[in-house]
């Protein structure tokens, strides 16, 4: 669903700010991220 929105659709609703929440994988796992986090991030399409 994420990447079905384009920033121009979302720019003239008004939206100008995106907040994210990222998820790890928890419990006795690592409680960071993986790498695919941040460019999962500079994928977004609201990025000018």
């Amino acid at each position: 669903m994420f990447r079905s929105i384009n920033g121009g659709k979302c720019k003239s609703l008004g939206i100008t700010a995106l907040h994210m929440k990222l998820r790890a994988a928890g419990g006795n796992c690592k409680k960071t991220p993986g790498p695919g986090a941040q460019s999962a991030l500079r994928f977004s399409p609201f990025v000018d």
